[in-house]
């Protein structure tokens, strides 16, 4: 899958970069997963960011590379910690929780 997505980094990447500090908390937490996703960083780090941030341009070239340091890597540590506990003890508080069952009842009429 990733060798379809890779072409398209560069009209993929701005346009999730552009959701992930939405006002909307399901919007956000989908465009953080999928900013996670889009880079593979759980599985190879930064390598893909680093390939892909050399080539862009302007201002958005260091709000994106600020955010992948401080959030995505974070997020991408705390999922892997959360595969290799076998994905138990997700331990939710009731707002995560509550997030949890907004995201999940997006399109479904919840």
């Amino acid at each position: 899958m990733h060798q379809l997505v890779r072409p398209h980094l560069s009209v993929l990447a701005p346009a999730i970069f552009s959701c992930v500090r939405d006002m909307v908390i399901p919007v956000k937490l989908s465009a953080e997963q999928a900013f996670i996703a889009l880079f593979q960083v759980t599985q190879k780090g930064d390598a893909i960011f680093d390939k892909y941030i050399a080539a862009v341009e302007g201002p958005q070239k260091r709000s994106m590379g600020d955010y992948f340091k401080r959030v995505a890597v974070k997020l991408a540590a705390a999922e892997k910690d959360r595969d290799e506990a076998g994905g138990a003890g997700l331990g939710l508080n009731s707002d995560e929780l509550e997030d949890l069952k907004e995201i999940m009842g997006v399109g479904f009429g919840a």
